[in-house]
C-alpha cells in the first residue's frame, strides 16, 4: 500500500484506522473483552439472551458512532485525503460487529476461521490484487470494509441459528439497551481506554513531531499485524482461561501469563534483530529504523501482548473488570502525557518508550489486584 499510495495516503489511512479502532470499541462495547468469559460460564439457555442483548445494543451504537468518528477524520486531515481517512475509518470502526467473541466462549474455533476470519482475509487479498491492478490504493481500503462487513453477516448468521436450538430452555429475559449500557459500562470504558492507548500516539505525534508520523504509521501498522498474528492464541485463551472450577481458573490462569511472559519476551528479541529489515521492506524502503527504535518498539509489544493477556483475559475470568478499567486510565494517562513530552525531542522512539513506561505501571498494578484477588 505504502508503494501505490506513498507515505502521505498511507498516513491518512492510518489516521482514519487510529480512529476507527476507538470507534470499534465504542459500537462493540466491551463485548469483545468480557464476551467470552460470560458464554464460557453461561448456560445453554442464556445463549440466547446474551446474544440479542449484544446485538441490540451495537445495533444502537453504530449509526452515532460512526459519524462523530467520521467528523473527527475529517477535521484531523487535510481535505485532499479525507477519502483515505473515512476509508481507514470503516476498515476498522466495522470490526466492533464481529461475532467472534461468542465463537471463542463456545471454543469453536473451525467456525470462527470459517466464518469470520475467511471472508474478511479473502476480501483483503483480492483487495491488494484488485490495488495492484489499478494502482489505487483506495480500493484495498474498500474490499477491506466489504469482508468486515461480510464476514459479519455470516458470522451472525450462524450464531443465531445455533442458539435457537436452546430456545425451549429456561432463559433470561433481554434487558433493556439501558440497563444492558450500564451493566457493560466498566468492560467498554477499559476497552475504549485501551483503544485510545493504541490509537491515540499516531493523532498525538501528528501535532508533537509531524515528520515523525510516517514512519510511526508504518510501526503501528507492523504491530497491528503483529497482534493479528497472535490474536487466535489470544482467543484460544479467552475460551480456555474462564471455568466454574475456581480452582481450575486459577491453574489456567499461571499457565497462560508464564507462557505468554516467555513468548512475548522471545518475541522482542527477534523484533530487536531482524525488526529492522523486515519495516524496511514493508515500507518499501521508505522507513529504515535505527536499532534504539527497534529495541523500543520490541519492548513495547511484548509490553502490549503480556498486558493484553494479563488485563483482557485473567482479570476477567476473574470478574475484575472494573479493576481493569482503573488501571487502563493509569496506564494511558501515564504513558501518553509521557509521550506528549518525549515525542517533541525523541520522535517515534520517545514515544515508543514513553508506552513503553505506561504497560509498566499498568501491569504491576494488575498483578498486585491479582494477587489480593487470589488471597481471598
Amino acid at each position: 500500500m505504502v508503494s501505490v499510495g506513498g507515505v502521505g495516503e498511507w498516513g491518512a489511512a492510518a489516521v482514519g484506522q487510529s480512529v476507527g479502532v476507538v470507534a470499534a470499541v465504542i459500537i462493540g462495547y466491551g463485548w469483545a473483552i468480557s464476551g467470552p468469559a460470560i458464554i464460557a460460564k453461561s448456560a445453554h439457555g442464556d445463549y440466547i439472551t446474551v446474544l440479542k442483548e449484544s446485538i441490540y445494543t451495537r445495533l444502537v451504537l453504530l449509526g452515532p458512532t460512526t459519524l462523530v468518528a467520521a467528523a473527527a477524520c475529517l477535521f484531523l486531515i487535510p481535505n485532499g485525503r479525507n477519502l483515505y481517512t473515512i476509508l481507514g475509518l470503516l476498515s476498522t470502526a466495522l470490526l466492533g460487529l464481529r461475532f467472534n467473541w461468542f465463537l471463542i466462549g463456545l471454543g469453536r474455533p473451525y467456525v470462527m476461521l470459517l466464518t469470520e476470519t475467511l471472508p474478511r482475509v479473502a476480501a483483503t487479498l483480492l483487495g491488494l490484487v484488485l490495488m495492484n491492478m489499478t494502482s489505487s490504493m483506495a480500493v484495498a481500503l474498500i474490499a477491506q470494509v466489504i469482508g468486515l462487513v461480510l464476514s459479519a453477516l455470516v458470522s451472525a448468521f450462524w450464531a443465531v441459528t445455533y442458539v435457537r436450538r436452546y430456545a425451549a430452555l429456561p432463559h433470561e429475559a433481554v434487558p433493556p439497551i439501558k440497563q444492558s449500557i450500564l451493566t457493560h459500562r466498566f468492560g467498554m470504558s477499559a476497552a475504549i481506554v485501551s483503544a485510545f492507548y493504541s490509537s491515540g500516539p499516531l493523532i498525538l505525534i501528528g501535532f508533537t513531531s509531524p515528520a515523525s508520523v510516517g514512519t510511526y504509521a508504518v510501526l503501528d501498522r507492523i504491530i497491528k499485524q503483529l497482534f493479528t498474528a497472535a490474536s487466535p492464541l489470544i482467543d484460544a485463551l479467552r475460551g480456555w482461561v474462564p471455568r466454574h472450577d475456581s480452582s481450575v481458573q486459577r491453574r489456567r490462569a499461571k499457565m497462560a501469563l508464564a507462557a505468554t511472559a516467555m513468548g512475548s519476551g522471545f518475541a522482542a528479541l527477534l523484533i530487536v534483530l531482524v525488526g529492522a529489515e523486515v519495516v524496511k521492506w514493508f515500507s518499501d524502503s521508505q522507513v529504515e529504523p535505527d536499532f534504539w527504535t527497534m529495541t523500543c518498539f520490541g519492548l513495547f509489544f511484548a509490553a502490549s501482548l503480556f498486558s493484553m493477556v494479563l488485563g483482557q483475559v485473567v482479570l476477567i475470568s476473574f470478574g475484575l473488570v472494573r479493576n481493569l478499567f482503573y488501571t487502563s486510565v493509569l496506564t494511558a494517562t501515564s504513558g501518553l502525557l509521557l509521550a506528549a513530552v518525549l515525542s517533541t525531542f525523541w520522535g517515534v522512539p520517545g514515544v515508543l518508550i514513553s508506552l513503553v513506561c505506561g504497560h509498566a505501571l499498568g501491569i504491576l498494578r494488575n498483578l498486585r489486584t491479582l494477587q489480593s484477588h487470589l488471597r481471598e
